[in-house]
């Protein structure tokens, strides 16, 4: 007659053990649901780290392999993407004399565009071709009456002699909330205005030009490093922020002495 209590006893102890780790689990799921939803919702500019440099051209790929492979260390932790944006300093319309600009262009290339933005006509620029082939955001090719097969003249502002003929080979459009664009206003709007002049653009490119052609003696690169997510558990975040903290120095000791980044 004792076994039913016994049995009781025993059932009451097995319902209170799962009631308390359930509530545990779902604390923790709590948790890491809200951490996650937290990163995603946040502005793709708050949620990427950046590296960015000032480099000639023959450095860009010593300067890519140790900048990538310290990013790489901080996303170990998470998963995630890295993408490279190159550019050139300011060109113009060489039609226009150079004292009545105020609209300014640059050229830049993306890595993986074709990933992350909606082609909507013509093709993809070609690498190597003659003359050069560029491909233009919906925004910005609307706002320099620009199509597929246009051609146009464009002049370095720093450098008179620099004239590069392109040709106008696409139209794409970014996805407005896709994290890899960190630079809406240019880079999903179009243009920017800072003061007298309007910058339109960019003129995207394949990126192996930027660095095999003349562009100018210098280029600006960015790295951004976009987390995902959903790979976030609530114990990363302390070795993500100190990973984040330490990208800096670490960079110092990878990156030759006269490099210059900006980690943000």
């Amino acid at each position: 007659t004792d076994w039913p209590v016994v049995a009781a006893a025993w059932l009451l102890l097995l319902c209170s053990t799962t009631l308390l780790t359930a509530g545990t689990l779902y604390g923790d799921a709590v948790a890491l649901w809200g951490l996650r939803a937290s990163i995603a919702a946040a502005p793709p500019a708050d949620r990427a780290l950046v590296v960015a440099a000032a480099a000639r051209p023959s450095e860009a790929a010593a300067l890519d392999s140790a900048i990538r492979g310290e990013l790489g260390h901080v996303l170990a932790h998470t998963g995630g993407d890295i993408a490279r944006v190159t550019t050139t300093s300011s060109f113009a319309d060489a039609s226009i004399d150079p004292g009545a600009v105020t609209v300014l262009a640059t050229f830049a290339g993306y890595e993986g565009i074709d990933d992350h933005a909606a082609l909507l006509d013509g093709q993809w620029a070609a690498a190597g071709a003659s003359p050069q082939e560029t491909t233009l955001s919906e925004a910005a090719a609307a706002a320099l009456g620009l199509a597929p097969g246009d051609r146009i003249t464009l002049v370095s502002r720093l450098e008179a002699s620099l004239r590069i003929e392109v040709l106008v080979t696409g139209i794409w459009r970014p996805d407005p909330s896709d994290p890899y664009w960190l630079e809406p206003e240019l880079e999903i709007g179009g243009s920017v205005t800072r003061g007298s002049f309007t910058t339109v653009g960019p003129f995207v490119v394949p990126e192996a030009d930027l660095v095999g052609r003349p562009f100018g003696d210098s280029i600006s690169m960015e790295w951004r490093a976009l987390p995902d997510p959903a790979g976030f558990q609530v114990d990363d975040i302390v070795a993500v922020r100190t990973a984040a903290d330490q990208l800096d120095e670490r960079l110092t000791v990878v990156l030759p002495a006269n490099a210059q980044v900006r980690v943000s």
